[in-house]
């Protein structure tokens, strides 16, 4: 599932950085904090917050699949 850096609860500037450095959601969480960093030029601690909005969002959107997918079976 492809899911957007847009929706990340973090700050406009931030999206926009992750996306002009070709940066996605699997590469985010692939990479983890340091290889952020290094990536954006950015403190660590700023990268950490990204990739745990990064994990928020994914956990998030998966448990919302989940649910779907329990009231689909439950309406067959």
């Amino acid at each position: 599932m492809q899911y957007e850096i847009d929706a990340l609860e973090i700050a406009a500037g931030l999206k926009d950085a992750l996306i002009n450095s070709g940066l996605t959601i699997e590469s985010i969480l692939q990479s983890g904090p340091v290889e952020i960093a290094s990536v954006l030029g950015i403190d660590v601690y700023v990268a950490k917050i990204i990739f745990e909005a990064t994990e928020k969002s994914v956990n998030s959107n998966r448990s919302k699949e989940q649910q779907n997918d329990m009231v689909e079976l439950e309406n067959m």
